[in-house]
């Protein structure tokens, strides 16, 4: 008797569990789309690139870079324009190699998502 109720009751709880599951997937499928998904990778990845620089990967800075944080706006359905803020100021080779690290890390749409550096002081 006393396993029957035990087993019964993990049943239970495995259901709740199961049907707890279904509704968050439910929940974010209908309310976070991939356009949000995708701002979180360049964000991240944006961190990961500058974190790669001051390790010394591909380039010896002299100095250390911060990683201010983003902006984007949406232009329309069909394109954003993301904006990087980066301290201090940075040449062209290491902005190129940030941007395209985002955008080989992520696989984002580079006709949709376009991405610029600028120095914040």
């Amino acid at each position: 008797m006393r396993g029957q109720i035990s087993l019964e009751f993990t049943i239970l709880l495995l259901a709740i569990i199961v049907l707890s599951t279904v509704i968050l997937s439910n929940f974010l499928k209908e309310n976070v789309g991939s356009f949000d998904f995708n701002i979180v990778k360049i964000d991240n990845k944006a961190k990961e690139a500058i974190n790669l620089l001051n390790s010394g990967y591909p380039y010896q800075l002299n100095t250390t870079l911060l990683y201010i944080g983003m902006k984007w706006e949406k232009i329309n359905d069909s394109f954003i324009n993301i904006t990087l803020g980066v301290s201090p100021d940075i040449n062209d080779s290491i902005k190129n190699f940030i941007i395209n690290y985002i955008y080989n890390e992520t696989g984002v749409n580079r006709s949709v998502y376009r991405l610029n550096l600028i120095e914040v002081e």
